[in-house]
């Protein structure tokens, strides 16, 4: 399964790039909305943010593109 996500990856490497800047980026909104609140975007953005992330991860571990 890591071996399928590797290759994914390596044949998308915008997309990862894409996919881990927006992904640390919606963590980072939710982390400071949630500890000091006042978040300088609203709470959805950094769930769509999380969610694409959690979307391209599923695509890169089920691809059969590694097998």
């Amino acid at each position: 399964m890591i071996k399928q996500a590797i290759k994914y990856w390596s044949e998308h490497v915008i997309l990862s790039s894409l996919s881990h800047a927006l992904g640390g980026f919606g963590a980072a909104l939710l982390l400071q909305h949630y500890l000091v609140g006042n978040a300088f975007l609203p709470t959805i953005v950094g769930w769509v943010a999380l969610g694409f992330t959690a979307v391209t991860h599923f695509f890169a571990y089920t691809s059969s593109n590694g097998r």
